[in-house]
């Protein structure tokens, strides 16, 4: 989806962690290191998990 990455990009120019709940740009940001803003001690199922 091309909001997911252009969240993921900014994310990435700015050094910022993201919030979501959508799994696969879980996936991607930890692909590309970016850091996860998690609430409550919950995040997404992945596949790593």
């Amino acid at each position: 989806m091309v909001k997911n990455a252009a969240y993921l990009e900014l994310a990435l120019r700015l050094e910022l962690p993201i919030a979501t709940l959508d799994t696969r740009l879980v996936e991607a940001a930890i692909r590309c290191g970016v850091g996860l803003v998690v609430v409550d001690g919950e995040m997404p199922e992945t596949e790593r998990s």
